[in-house]
């Protein structure tokens, strides 16, 4: 177990569980809650944090790396089947990002007038 902890909880039987990607070393923090889905992100043995799908019905997590990602990937919101987040290029460039969870599909989503982006929610009606 890491150094620190991710939580969830459901209200009605107000229960806590700790969140503990088997991959992480330092951390495991979660961003976002949608259904019985659980996004965040944690950081591995290397020192790179990568996104992750947790589900809590099947107790599965998903590690979520945009494949145009040279550093890190962050997973900061979902609803339904999208996840949203953010990843750094080879020129460390943040660029935002869709997921789609039902396809396993990545679309990079950048504002042409900033120099970099980052999504941090998302809901049934877009980003």
């Amino acid at each position: 177990m890491g150094a620190s902890t991710a939580f969830s909880t459901t209200r009605e039987l107000a229960t806590y569980t700790p969140l503990n990607d088997p991959n992480e070393d330092n951390f495991t923090a979660a961003h976002g809650i949608s259904g019985g889905n659980i996004v965040g992100q944690y950081n591995d043995f290397s020192s790179i944090d990568h996104g992750f799908l947790y589900n809590v019905a099947n107790q599965t997590y998903t590690t979520l790396d945009d494949p145009d990602a040279v550093g890190s990937t962050y997973a900061n919101g979902i609803s339904g089947g999208n996840v949203v987040g953010s990843y750094q290029d080879a020129s460390q460039a943040t660029h935002g990002f869709l997921y789609d969870v039902a396809n396993q599909t990545y679309t990079t989503f950048d504002d042409p007038d900033a120099g970099n982006a980052s999504y941090q929610g998302t809901s049934a009606s877009g980003i």
